[in-house]
């Protein structure tokens, strides 16, 4: 963990906010690939077809309900 604050700052736990991106979810393809590749993963599958976005939905809505939470984006504009 010391690596990645040395690296990202104290608040990088504020940088990064989870989504279903396309450059999100292709970077998760490269490292399934990889993983695959390399006989970590013996069946392939879609990628798009293994992700369930619902969690992610329902979360965000928790974040909106919650004024105590925020994301990095609105910690910025502060």
């Amino acid at each position: 963990m010391s690596e990645v604050i040395a690296s990202h700052g104290a608040n990088v736990h504020l940088s990064f906010t989870p989504s279903l991106s396309e450059q999100y979810v292709k970077g998760l393809e490269v490292q399934k690939n990889f993983l695959r590749d390399w006989g970590y993963i013996k069946h392939d599958f879609d990628i798009q077809d293994w992700i369930d976005p619902a969690p992610l939905q329902r979360a965000a809505q928790l974040v909106k309900q919650q004024p105590e939470f925020t994301t990095f984006e609105a910690a910025q504009a502060a």
